[in-house]
């Protein structure tokens, strides 16, 4: 009866495409994955015990690099990337999912994570993946499937030296001996497929440490005005003026001059200096130093289990092409 009045809506039909193909190092997929035969310990810090940090080319399916730890947090994570950054040199893009250690563990924050601003400075393009969808990371995905069902479940490594051992064997294996069955490796191991990969860019000398702001230029805030006249962007106070309390203003990103615009309705009320601003370039140990204590700084004030909602994922969609 419900069918034959319509209140049931039949399922959508998916229509799978295969993905565009992509260039050796156009593209780098990461993902961390859970060594479950390790139990975490009881009242660790660390939810997700054990992990091993995964790194797979998208154009070739070649496993970068996998990185086994029991302290992935968002400063190891950030560490994570830049290791391979400087094995490789600078992907034209690096695919993330949802992860708090990637993206920032407060989604309510109004900036990129500190991870995401150094891609941004580095002029690598992070890609956020939508939530819950790992076939947006498919590579990765199913790199760590394999690395499961083959290596994991294979040699049951109960602590974390015999995980790191056993990983390093198996991503030599899967590299250099494994046939794969994705369309570039044609049935061959990926690096017997690409024996030579290309040279990227390396990391700069010197780096403008204000460069990220440039992707969120034109992005308009909508804030209601406190008691004592201020108004919060990331973290940070703004004063706008006590004799407006209680009512909205939107606040727009003016990034090439390094500042916001107040407007109430069609009324440009300030323009106010953006807060936090370095103003010079810095020398790349120096700059990487600074994100990483931003990193850790901001990993102590993250929930632990944060809900993403629709708002969350409208806001972070400046941060990647796939963010909504």
């Amino acid at each position: 009866m419900l069918h034959r009045e319509g209140l049931i809506l039949p399922k959508s039909v998916r229509h799978h495409q295969p993905l565009e193909p992509r260039e050796p190092l156009e593209e780098v997929q990461a993902d961390f994955k859970t060594i479950t035969t390790i139990p975490a310990e009881p009242g660790g810090k660390q939810v997700n015990g054990v992990e091993c940090c995964n790194f797979v080319d998208a154009g070739t399916s070649i496993l970068l690099s996998a990185q086994v730890r029991d302290d992935f947090r968002a400063e190891t994570a950030f560490d994570a990337v830049i290791t391979v950054m400087q094995q490789y040199g600078r992907p034209g893009s690096f695919r993330l999912d949802r992860d708090p250690r990637w993206i920032g563990g407060q989604l309510t924050r109004d900036f990129p994570s500190a991870l995401l601003r150094t891609l941004l400075c580095l002029g690598v393009e992070p890609v956020i993946c939508p939530p819950k969808r790992p076939d947006k990371n498919p590579f990765v995905e199913r790199y760590n499937r394999s690395y499961k069902y083959e290596c994991i479940l294979v040699h049951r490594p109960e602590t974390l030296q015999e995980a790191q051992e056993v990983t390093r064997a198996y991503q030599q294996h899967y590299n250099w001996q494994r046939p794969h069955q994705g369309r570039s490796c044609q049935d061959q191991p990926p690096r017997v497929a690409f024996p030579i990969l290309p040279s990227m860019p390396l990391l700069p000398q010197e780096v403008d440490p204000d460069a990220w702001l440039a992707h969120l230029h034109g992005r308009a805030y909508l804030r209601h005005i406190d008691t004592v006249g201020n108004v919060k962007v990331d973290e940070q106070s703004y004063y706008v003026g006590r004799e407006r309390r209680g009512h909205s203003v939107a606040r727009l990103f003016d990034a090439p001059a390094r500042q916001f615009q107040v407007w109430e309705g069609h009324t440009l009320l300030k323009l106010l200096p953006i807060k936090g601003i370095v103003g010079s370039p810095m020398k790349l140990g120096e700059f990487l130093a600074m994100m990483r204590e931003q990193a850790r700084a901001l990993e102590h004030k993250a929930p632990r289990h944060p809900k993403v909602t629709s708002r969350h994922i409208q806001q972070h969609s400046l941060w990647g092409k796939e963010g909504a």
